[in-house]
């Protein structure tokens, strides 16, 4: 656990409260494979102290996680990842539905939900997208060396002309599409953001040609990329 340790922070400046600047760090790390199951989390007074927070929440974070299925608290054994816990990476190479031969490549993109009252802003891809005609959240894949929020940040700038702060960790989720040329396995991590500033605008010659405001109680109507309809009953089912 001290590698994790040493990755997980709190920044006093972030409007996340930091119970959830915890829980989704952790909870990223479980996804991706750097947390494996069963591995036991940092004991909450050790972790408490490392951070210089109050126990309460460390305690809170892990509740939160045991909620979600990435742990289990079991009496002398400790908050442990469990076994059934969400995860973003599956070995690709035993795809049955890949042609033999067929190119197999992965992408790891980041997305954001941004609300308006009942409204999400969703953005359309354009004919230069091998979904053309589709409804995703604004979002797409991260570049060599760039963190899964910047992505989100600098991907809606582009897509929408929206500045946007990122909020708690929602889902991650993960996909194999068969296409002509290649079998692509898709991760995607998705976040909640809250609009800062900027007007909204469509993307110029991208992978995109239409964002709107579109309200929640019409979106099923809309051709929607599975992970968005998954991530949006995901958010419905947190509001209750």
């Amino acid at each position: 656990m001290s590698e994790l340790e040493l990755q997980i922070s709190v920044d006093e400046n972030n409007p996340t409260p930091p119970y959830e600047q915890i829980r989704s760090q952790i909870a990223q790390a479980i996804a991706v494979g750097a947390l494996g199951a069963d591995e036991r989390l940092a004991p909450v007074r050790q972790l408490a102290g490392d951070l210089g927070v109050a126990p309460g929440t460390v305690a809170r974070a892990y509740r939160e996680l045991e909620t979600s299925g990435y742990v289990v608290t079991k009496r002398g054994g400790g908050t442990r990842v469990s076994t059934s816990a969400p995860r973003s990476v599956i070995p690709i190479t035993d795809d049955p539905l890949a042609p033999q031969g067929h190119p197999q490549t992965q992408r790891i993109a980041a997305y954001g939900i941004a609300l308006q009252g009942d409204e999400v802003l969703l953005v359309r891809s354009s004919d230069q997208s091998k979904l053309a005609g589709t409804w995703f959240l604004p979002g797409g894949g991260i570049d060599w060396g760039e963190a899964p929020e910047e992505a989100v940040v600098r991907e809606f700038e582009e897509e929408t002309g929206l500045e946007v702060s990122l909020g708690e960790l929602l889902d991650v989720s993960s996909a194999i599409n068969v296409f002509t040329d290649e079998t692509l396995h898709t991760v995607r991590i998705i976040y909640l953001v809250n609009v800062v500033s900027g007007d909204l605008r469509v993307e110029v010659d991208g992978t995109t040609d239409a964002v709107e405001w579109m309200p929640l109680d019409r979106v099923g109507e809309l051709r929607l990329a599975e992970f968005v309809i998954r991530a949006l009953g995901r958010l419905r089912a947190r509001k209750g």
